[in-house]
């Protein structure tokens, strides 16, 4: 399994954001949550995602992608920077 999460721009991050994506559910499972989508989608199956399509639309320029371990390492270097400054 793979996991990305890709951060949206204020301009995009609205509940209808996912009606603007290329999806099929019976390959990977993508979710809204506040400021970002998070896209998981099973390794074999990962050539066969429609969200390469985005690439160059408005959506995707909105956009910032991470991999799963980068979002986890900026979140635990700012657990640090936040108890450091207390």
């Amino acid at each position: 399994m793979k996991c990305d999460v890709y951060f949206l721009w204020p301009a995009v991050d609205h509940a209808t954001v996912l009606d603007d994506m290329p999806r099929n559910p019976a390959i990977k499972d993508l979710r809204h949550v506040p400021d970002a989508l998070v896209r998981r989608v099973d390794r074999d199956k990962q050539s066969k995602s429609p969200l390469t399509t985005i690439v160059g639309t408005p959506v995707y320029k909105q956009m910032t992608a991470c991999k799963i371990n980068t979002v986890r390492m900026l979140v635990e270097l700012s657990d640090i920077d936040a108890s450091a400054r207390r």
